[in-house]
């Protein structure tokens, strides 16, 4: 691999509950190589990728959507890029009991 950075960030809910063992994906946006890395207990990841600009894309859930996620990103030479975050709403891991149907 070429000499290059760390892509890092966090993946939460929008209540701020981790989002733990999602793939999050680097996508170089000249070559479409892809450098793919797991989030941990806490929802972080880190991504070692090399020189270039990368696209981040996240694993959702059936109805879950992304509201908030970080614009493409430029890796140089020992780049460490932080704050590279995702929040999601909905599915599962934020769902509330609605009204019960009347029988």
């Amino acid at each position: 691999m070429d000499v290059g950075g760390t892509i890092a960030g966090i993946v939460s809910t929008t209540s701020n509950a981790p989002v733990p063992a999602r793939k999050v994906t680097a996508i170089n946006s000249s070559t479409g190589e892809r450098y793919d890395a797991t989030t941990g207990p806490n929802g972080g990841f880190t991504i070692k990728v090399p020189r270039g600009t990368y696209r981040l894309e996240l694993q959702l859930l059936e109805g879950e959507r992304v509201t908030k996620q970080p614009g493409d990103t430029k890796i140089d030479n020992s780049d460490l890029d932080p704050k590279r975050d995702f929040v999601i709403t909905g599915g599962k891991s934020e769902a509330e009991p609605g009204p019960q149907p009347v029988a």
